[in-house]
């Protein structure tokens, strides 16, 4: 499924085909590739989904379950219907990078989800995730996150130390294990853009100041693996960091 440029260019910064849905919160990035502002908890800047619309459309994080209705009236307005998307993966499972995977997967009934071997169960049985993660934030887990829903098993494609996801016509996003900021965390290397996919194990760029800042969420962090991590990215060469 390929929509037409001038009909992205239309689209974009308008109106979602005409449904009068703002879609100001894309951003096209060139090589296919459309970062979709999530509008975590009503705010923008704070975090961002992706989608390559490449011949298998895939998008990289669903951001929150609140955030999920953003997501998928922005992949509307690009033109990935229901049945158009074929994979939504995420780099590793804290909320605000997947609290939105059970969502997404009803809105897009074909897609199937992939995630490192190490968060597939919290994916398709989030309780215990949910748990810990109300123990932290209390009764604002509810705004700034909402409630992760569970995944159909069958629908969940685990990912080892490495793999390969399809993006059509021969483009592939490689995935490599990279842990220290989460043990069930992954980094994409799109195979045709030379873009790297890093989630939270390369930082968090604040725009504001241009400050880059590590991320390290307690109980997983573990420097000297992070720093692993930091030094495989620097090794596979990406053209970009997202």
């Amino acid at each position: 499924m390929r929509r037409r440029p001038d009909r992205l260019n239309a689209v974009l910064g308008t109106t979602a085909g005409g449904s009068g849905v703002a879609v100001d919160n894309i951003t096209a990035l060139g090589g296919d590739v459309y970062e979709i502002d999530t509008r975590m908890a009503g705010f923008a800047g704070i975090t961002a989904g992706y989608l390559i619309l490449s011949d298998r459309p895939c998008l990289v994080e669903t951001g929150t379950s609140t955030s999920a209705p953003v997501v998928r009236d922005a992949l509307a307005s690009l033109g990935v219907g229901p049945e158009d998307l074929a994979t939504v993966v995420v780099t590793h499972i804290h909320l605000d990078h997947a609290g939105g995977v059970g969502d997404i997967a009803k809105f897009f009934p074909s897609a199937q989800v992939v995630v490192h071997e190490k968060g597939a169960r919290h994916l398709a049985e989030p309780s215990r995730l949910m748990a810990s993660a109300r123990m932290v934030w209390g009764d604002r887990l509810d705004t700034l996150f909402g409630e992760l829903s569970p995944t159909e098993a069958e629908r969940i494609v685990a990912l080892g130390d490495t793999g390969a996801i399809d993006l059509g016509n021969g483009r592939t996003l490689n995935s490599r294990y990279s842990p220290g900021h989460a043990k069930h965390h992954v980094g994409l290397v799109d195979s045709a853009t030379g873009d790297l996919y890093v989630g939270d194990a390369a930082g968090v760029y604040l725009p504001e100041t241009g400050d880059l800042r590590p991320a390290t969420p307690p109980p997983d962090f573990d420097l000297n693996t992070a720093l692993d991590s930091i030094a495989l990215f620097e090794a596979l060469q990406p053209q970009r960091l997202l």
